[in-house]
């Protein structure tokens, strides 16, 4: 694999398939500078990629202004991965997502590759079609397509200022506002952001409002750009996947209730299980009868509020 990969220019490749090992595999390729579509199972892509105008979804704004920022309320956003997966994207999205009846009745945050807006564009803009104020979107790990951006640091640094330039361009296209980083690496651990990436990102992916990583232990707010940690990056439900969350929920009230400051709250799970609509439904139907400060949001709504706290603005 290694000969193949030393022939693809850095930052501008990507592998369509997958690997015996998940986490080796998609290390081997950030250490190239290719990053990896998870594709095994994928049909019929020539016949969904072609150019086509993307009709966005119409939200309405919540968080515009500092004020707008409850000091004493919780902001949670849930999220499902997967949207890496180009065969989740054009199959599993709509069973485990669109077709769930309480799917769209509460705030939940779908992770999606950016470039559907060019693999399958028709497919993006029948899921847009369908989304209310309570469906978000966002990248999935770590922008255009599978890669572990800190595995890319040591011999490819050229090649990741391109994949996030291409990263930013489709997210664009595609009006997400999060990108949803990894810097975990083959053996599943998960590093903080360098200061070398974080200048990258800062100057890059300058439409973007959040990058919130899985392994970053520490919020920067510069250049226009927010760098934040998920307190929950992957989590699976047969993990006990609600108690996990609602105890970074309980956390973040106590945090709020203690200092005055508003807390920030993102978890992100699995949806393989089929279960992950429905369980966030009890999650936040039990979380909205105990807390009264307490406020579900979308990831992209998370972002702006989180910005406007930091001192930066809600749009970029």
């Amino acid at each position: 694999m290694t000969k193949f990969l030393k022939e693809m220019p850095s930052g501008e490749a990507c592998i369509y398939g997958w690997y015996a090992s998940e986490g080796a595999g998609v290390r081997i390729g950030s250490e190239h500078g290719v990053w990896t579509y998870a594709a095994d199972y994928l049909e019929n892509i020539e016949f969904f990629a072609h150019a086509a105008e993307i009709a966005l979804p119409d939200y309405t704004e919540t968080f515009t202004k500092r004020e707008d920022v409850d000091d004493n309320t919780v902001y949670v956003a849930l999220a499902a991965s997967e949207g890496d997966n180009l065969t989740f994207d054009l199959k599993d999205m709509y069973s485990e997502f669109f077709a769930k009846s309480k799917f769209g009745t509460f705030p939940m945050t779908l992770s999606l590759s950016p470039t559907s807006a060019a693999v399958m564009p028709d497919v993006l803009n029948y899921f847009y079609a369908r989304t209310n104020d309570n469906i978000g979107f966002m990248t999935g790990p770590s922008g255009i397509g599978y890669t572990y951006t800190n595995s890319w640091e040591e011999n490819e640094m050229q090649g990741l200022r391109q994949y996030l330039k291409t990263t930013n361009k489709y997210c664009k296209i595609a009006g997400i506002g999060v990108v949803n980083n990894w810097t975990a690496s083959g053996s599943w651990d998960s590093h903080d952001i360098s200061d070398n990436i974080r200048s990258l990102m800062e100057e890059n992916l300058t439409d973007i409002l959040l990058v919130a990583d899985q392994g970053a232990r520490r919020t920067t707010a510069r250049n226009g750009l927010l760098i934040a940690g998920m307190q929950i990056g992957y989590t699976q439900t047969f993990q006990n996947m609600n108690n996990l969350f609602k105890a970074e929920i309980v956390n973040g009230v106590a945090e709020t209730e203690h200092y005055g400051e508003p807390s920030f709250i993102m978890l992100q799970g699995n949806p393989w299980t089929r279960k992950m609509v429905d369980d966030l439904s009890s999650l936040v139907t039990e979380i909205e009868a105990q807390y009264d400060n307490v406020k579900f949001v979308r990831m992209d709504e998370l972002a702006r509020a989180y910005r406007l706290y930091s001192g930066l603005s809600a749009a970029r």
